[in-house]
């Protein structure tokens, strides 16, 4: 059996490979490990990538995502986190991010230096590193509630932010924030905390788990509550605009025993995303697929 840094390199080579034929597709650049940093590729990366493509095509590559799935590497989960593009697991436990973009789109985008696994001569290969520009300081400290903190492929934090608010192509549709969502971003959370938490990374870990993802989890339950037959009472039900933390357990009673379950600290990660994914399953539907890869990595410790 190969050796997962390999598998994840002949998947970027077997994805570049089935882009070609496509002549609408302009490039396939890598971030991360699989970019500007593939010396850091080990067993916990995952693929970050753009796909480039033809003025007026984005969109099509949105939705139509049967370009990703490969011959014996089948995409089995798949949500829309961003109005550019996806979170997804393949068959094997690959996990991977991307986004779609046009070349104007990508000099206006935000990310690390990239590698062109795929480039046609028509694409500028100095875009393989990200325009000079001021970059906001806060931005190297991921607030909470960011819906996107998994920063390689940054490119729109929250959906509602919109690719039209951005100037972006015509025809794509913008992801609502809606509960599928949520839980898409919470679990997607959890599983790169975990990842991270394997290479020795527990500060990044805790604070995808226990910051980013329960930060999403408490607005899922608001989100829900009447679904869920929680009462609340009119004077509690006022809600801080700019805290959600605040009187929540007025709220959401449960909060409590959630809160004493997954808010373990640094030095119980595994467990805090054991005890996550268990409450999320008793209280939502939560897909079998990345459910499965969290457990898996939180049972090895």
């Amino acid at each position: 059996m190969p050796q997962k840094t390999e598998v994840l390199k002949n998947r970027m080579e077997q994805l570049a490979r089935s882009l070609q034929n496509n002549s609408d597709v302009l490039g396939l650049l890598g971030l991360g490990s699989v970019g500007g940093e593939i010396e850091r590729l080990d067993d916990f990366s995952d693929l970050d990538f753009f796909l480039i493509v033809k003025e007026g095509k984005k969109a099509d590559f949105l939705k139509d995502t049967r370009w990703l799935s490969l011959d014996g590497a089948r995409v089995t989960w798949i949500f829309q986190n961003t109005p550019d593009g996806f979170k997804l697991f393949y068959e094997d436990g690959v996990y991977a991010e991307n986004a779609v973009f046009t070349s104007d789109e990508l000099k206006e985008a935000e990310y690390a230096p990239g590698r062109w696994w795929f480039r046609r001569e028509e694409l500028d290969e100095a875009l393989k590193n990200p325009s000079a520009r001021v970059r906001d300081p806060s931005r190297n400290h991921a607030d909470p509630n960011d819906a996107d903190p998994h920063d390689a492929t940054r490119s729109t934090a929250d959906p509602e932010e919109g690719a039209e608010k951005r100037g972006g192509s015509p025809g794509v549709q913008v992801p609502s924030r809606d509960s599928s969502w949520l839980l898409g971003e919470i679990l997607s959370c959890i599983y790169v905390g975990m990842c991270r938490f394997q290479r020795g990374e527990k500060l990044s870990a805790w604070r995808f788990i226990s910051g980013h993802a329960y930060s999403m989890f408490l607005e899922l339950l608001e989100m829900t509550a009447s679904e869920r037959g929680v009462e609340v009472s009119p004077e509690a039900a006022v809600r801080d605009p700019y805290s959600i933390e605040r009187r929540i357990e007025l709220r959401q009673p449960e909060i409590e025993d959630c809160s004493s379950s997954i808010l373990l600290g640094y030095d119980s990660i595994p467990e805090s995303a054991a005890n996550f994914l268990d409450i999320l399953e008793d209280q939502f539907t939560v897909p079998r697929v990345p459910a499965d890869q969290i457990r898996g990595l939180s049972r090895l410790f």
